[in-house]
């Protein structure tokens, strides 16, 4: 079926990639549409939108944010970017999109209020200019930093300015002290700095001195809350109960810069639990690592999680069909050898034109999720860009229908609620669609050995 301009325009406006279309056919999309899609803020860096991690056999991942979600903003050509209208742009600032695609003009266009509310609700200022941020009202950095906000790219006169009172509550809240000067760390009293680590807040920032006064009491709390260790004395660690020990490797924390006596009295039976939940395996010893049973490495490559810290003989061991989990769901198939990802099937793991062209006619609305080839599936990247069609299209269904019921500036929690759980069995049918074209390319592959050995098994001389 061939593809045209119309069937484009359209795959844009239900949020197809645009990293899958040339130049172009990018540069003759309609200027209208490309407003509206960036009018949504569905293209935002920091949106991860709603594809759902499942906890069983299979999760979905963000596919590492595919900048701006596969293609977005930074795809568009300057005439493009330029011809948005700045109440679109405003728009964009005011919902927390990140809009560091944009122009110097366009930025500075921003109205200052906008700004201030975007600095007041702890949103990203990363694109905007010196002036707009000098510009931000003291009380409202001062709100912000109460309420745990991040101090990313504000001034040194502002964070300056800060009250103490207001970092030690922050402090207190174990909340990060990123960003905050040496001085203002160094003034925080004693008891809070303990306090700060009870509640698991991040060692880094602090001195040496401030750290070896934490009391063990407080410093066993911090272990228990997951925090990390590097910045803990040989002798804190020394004093660590077992038992804390035991309950960071169950809960799948990390162990490293624990002395080895530590790490060795970790029971098998919880190194093996967490192997099977997925957690990483750093720290641990070799002779560890080697005695988890085969069966929870095979679940562990199933799940799509890290193999690396094995041993070349466990991944060796793992069935084709676990390794064809892996590369189908997770970005941690290319610690493999080469040797495995050659035996993966190509389906898995190259994206097909064919299935390009495919993407973009059921963007277009031209033909259904049943007609779409199996690659859309089983290739990672290609079933991201299909969830975010779907999750654009739901979204705007979504939106309608609020609007006819009248729910404009407000929307009652039991329907956000039934939304959620919508989009959720929605994105289910994708999962298991993928799990069983899975099943039929191991079934495929398992055919073609079992027949190719009984050609072997017929050979005459």
């Amino acid at each position: 079926m061939e593809i045209t301009q119309e069937d484009i325009n359209k795959y844009v406006a239900n949020g197809g990639y645009l990293s899958y279309l040339s130049k172009e056919q990018i540069r003759a999309i309609p200027q209208e549409i490309i407003n509206q899609r960036v009018a949504t803020g569905l293209d935002s860096r920091f949106d991860s939108f709603s594809l759902i991690q499942f906890d069983s056999a299979i999760y979905v991942e963000n596919i590492d944010q595919m900048s701006l979600n596969g293609g977005g903003l930074n795809m568009l050509s300057i005439e493009q970017k330029s011809a948005i209208p700045q109440e679109i742009i405003n728009q964009c600032a005011a919902k927390g999109v990140d809009l560091i695609d944009f122009s110097e003009e366009q930025i500075r266009a921003i109205p200052q209020n906008i700004i201030n509310q975007l600095a007041a609700n702890g949103g990203y200022l990363n694109y905007l200019l010196k002036e707009q941020i000098r510009a931000i009202p003291q009380e409202i950095i001062n709100q912000r930093v109460a309420n745990g906000g991040n101090l990313y790219h504000l001034l040194e006169e502002q964070i300056r300015a800060i009250p103490q009172e207001i970092i030690n509550q922050r402090a207190a809240k174990g909340k990060y002290l990123i960003g905050l000067l040496e001085e203002q760390i160094s003034a925080i009293p004693q008891g809070i700095i303990n306090q700060y680590a009870a509640k698991g807040g991040e060692l880094g920032y602090l001195s040496k001195e401030q750290i070896r006064a934490i009391p063990q009491e407080d410093i066993n709390q911090y272990v228990a809350n997951g925090g990390h260790l590097s910045y803990l004395s040989e002798k804190q660690i020394a004093a660590i109960p077992q038992e804390l020990i035991n309950q960071r490797a169950a809960n799948g924390d990390l162990l490293v810069n624990l002395l080895k006596k530590q790490i060795r009295a970790i029971p098998q039976e919880i190194i093996n639990q967490r192997a099977a939940q997925g957690k990483d395996l750093i720290g641990l010893l070799e002779e560890q690592i080697r005695a988890i049973p085969q069966e929870i490495i095979n679940q562990r490559a199933t799940k799509g999680k890290d193999l690396s810290h094995l041993s070349e003989e466990q991944i060796s061991a793992i069935p084709q069909k676990s390794i064809n989990m892996l590369a189908a769901t997770s970005r941690y198939s290319s610690d493999l050898s080469e040797k495995r990802i050659a035996e993966i099937p190509k389906v898995i793991t190259e994206i097909s034109r064919e299935s390009i062209e495919a993407l973009i006619l059921y963007g277009s609305g031209k033909i259904k999720k049943e007609d779409l080839p199996a690659n859309i599936f089983l290739n990672r990247h290609l079933r991201a860009a299909l969830l975010k069609i779907i999750d654009v299209r739901l979204i705007k269904q979504y939106n309608k229908i609020c609007k006819d019921h009248g729910y404009v500036d407000y929307v009652p929690d039991k329907v956000k609620k039934s939304f959620d759980k919508k989009v959720q069995e929605i994105e289910q049918v994708i999962i298991e669609t993928m799990q069983k074209k899975l099943e039929e390319i191991n079934t495929q592959m398992k055919n073609d050995e079992d027949s190719a050995i009984d050609d072997i098994n017929k050979m005459e001389l």
